[in-house]
């Protein structure tokens, strides 16, 4: 307790595992010391806790400790309160926009995974794969669906170059890769040019195409026909040709009445006429700049140069990331089943699954508590939501099988093993600490079977419409609270413990505008500002930032 005298100090243990300085922790049964002056109230150990489990619960405390800021007020502002001092003790790397603990964790999992490995030895117009049926999981599909953007999002392809900063700057990028790749020792510089505005003139006109705001609609989306049908349709395109031996392998003999999905119809019926509008040398250019682009990466340093550049401007990373970062994500990519057993059978245990499963039943349980409590839905709507709660599997860490060499070959999905590891889960650690941590993810998870998107599909996972017509329009009208809550937020100028996150200022916007997720300090905030029980224990006004006079709540 800060000045109390009669909490003494005992320097830790040199011996402890603890991955901490001995000099700048000091404990005791009641007390951490950070620092020489420091010290706070942490757990009341009992005289009986053996000392293995005793530093684990002091490791935990110092690192929530050491991410607080005490002289924030909760109540204004909860996100700084408990995250105010993660960014003062992390540098952003140069090639990176932000840390966040999970980046933390996956920078020390791709570590674990290079040491494995030592020790062991393109999209362009279309995007072609296998899938999951929307209509029926137990069989699989051909999917024709709209690329992903080199730019991520139809807004940055607005505008011309001249008006457009992203443009520009991709614009600049093409030019020099180009150029470092002998385009411009035969041909006029005007003629480069002019292909390089003919490269972007052709992207921008296929991100108008996308239907982007209606891809979470998959009933809007989804469009199956016989493969004939969609030959017949879209004459211009070749289709056979993004048939390639693996995908003959899977699909087997094609023919006209194999079934396909064409994902958002409305682009491919654009992406016709726009075939037809082009020469075949512009979408043949085209074609080239993604393949390079693609795996630049790939080449020597002089000729990664325009991308490093490129992306210093966006994102305001000012290194590229190391080499052997990219060839862990390449083999993860392609190799995930032996990686995925040799990180498990190093990493990973039994004990750990056991505990991580028994915390998904009682989450499920909870979620089945609100489901029940929901006065606002039907009564046969919310048994078809409890029938889907019911069914919903969970395999977390490995499948059994995974530790069997014989089995590594056989088609498992790949599962996180990796997340179950510091600060998100620690088994020796009280409940409470586990359920604070891994247990958000868990609970977060299992609420995406009944988001916007989730909720199109049924007990079984296939596309059905299983809401009732009143109580999906009342779970329109609670979705739309959330949306008109996160619309008043105001952008943050600066960034400062599962959402604890250090970003860099020039890489704000960007990831504003393309990550899927909120920011780490609005994922924290918001739904605290909506769960009156926070508001209870921190004791926090009614009116104060984080104790809003009006709440959002679906569940």
């Amino acid at each position: 307790i800060p000045g109390n005298s009669t909490c003494s100090c005992v320097k830790n243990d040199p011996k402890s595992t603890l991955p901490l300085n001995s000099d700048s922790l000091c404990v005791t049964e009641k007390c951490v010391q950070l620092g020489r002056c420091t010290v706070f109230p942490i757990f009341r150990f009992p005289s009986t806790m053996s000392g293995y489990f005793l530093h684990q619960c002091i490791f935990i405390a110092s690192h929530y400790l050491s991410n607080m800021k005490k002289k924030v007020d909760p109540c204004t502002d909860f996100y700084s309160y408990a995250c105010g001092s993660y960014a003062d003790s992390r540098v952003v790397p140069e090639h990176s926009k932000k840390v966040t603990v999970l980046y933390e964790m996956k920078r020390a999992l791709d570590r674990h995974l290079r040491g494995q490995l030592t020790t062991i030895g393109v999209d362009g117009i279309i995007k072609v794969f296998v899938h999951n049926s929307f209509q029926d999981r137990d069989t699989h599909i051909l999917m024709f669906s709209p690329p992903k953007l080199f730019l991520e999002k139809k807004k940055f392809y607005r505008g011309a170059p001249s008006t457009n900063a992203f443009l520009a700057f991709y614009r600049e990028y093409i030019r020099e890769l180009f150029r470092l790749l002998g385009a411009d020792v035969d041909d006029d510089a005007s003629e480069i040019e002019y292909q390089v505005n003919d490269i972007i003139d052709l992207e921008r006109r296929i991100a108008n195409l996308s239907r982007s705001d209606s891809l979470r609609n998959h009933s809007v989306i989804s469009n199956v026909m016989t493969y004939g049908a969609l030959r017949e349709r879209y004459p211009e395109i070749r289709w056979s040709l993004f048939f390639n031996e693996e995908l003959r392998s899977i699909l087997g003999p094609l023919s006209d009445e194999m079934l396909v999905n064409v994902v958002d119809v409305g682009y491919f019926d654009g992406l016709s006429a726009l075939v037809k509008s082009k020469p075949l040398r512009s979408i043949n250019n085209y074609m080239m700049w993604r393949l390079v682009s693609t795996f630049d990466m790939y080449l020597a340093s002089e000729y990664r140069r325009p991308s490093r550049e490129f992306h210093s401007k966006i994102l305001g990373t000012t290194a590229e990331s190391p080499q052997w970062e990219n060839c862990v994500r390449e083999i993860a990519e392609n190799l995930a089943m032996p990686l995925s057993t040799a990180y498990a059978s190093t990493y990973f245990s039994a004990k750990d699954k056991k505990i991580a499963e028994e915390m998904i039943t009682d989450l499920k349980r909870s979620m089945e508590t609100l489901l029940l409590d929901a006065d606002w839905m039907d009564e046969k709507t919310r048994n078809a939501a409890l029938k889907k709660l019911e069914s919903m599997g969970h395999k977390i860490g490995f499948p059994d099988a995974l530790l069997n060499e014989s089995a590594v070959l056989k088609p498992f999905e790949v599962f996180p093993a990796a997340i179950l590891q510091f600060p998100m889960f620690v088994p020796e650690a009280p409940f409470y600490v586990n359920y604070a941590a891994i247990g958000l993810g868990i609970g977060h998870e299992i609420t995406h079977g009944y988001d916007d998107l989730g909720a199109q599909y049924d007990d079984i996972g296939n596309l059905k419409v299983w809401w009732e017509e009143d109580t999906l329009a009342t779970f329109q009208k609670k979705r739309q609270c959330f949306i008109n809550q996160y619309s008043r937020l105001v952008e943050p100028i600066t960034q400062r413990n599962t959402w604890c996150q250090s970003l860099k200022s020039s890489s704000l916007n960007y990831i504003m505008d393309t990550d899927v997720h909120s920011l780490g300090m609005f994922r924290v905030n918001v739904p605290l500002q909506n769960f009156p029980a926070f508001s209870k224990a921190f004791k926090c006004p009614i009116g104060s930032p984080m104790n809003p006079y009006e709440k959002c709540r679906i569940w």
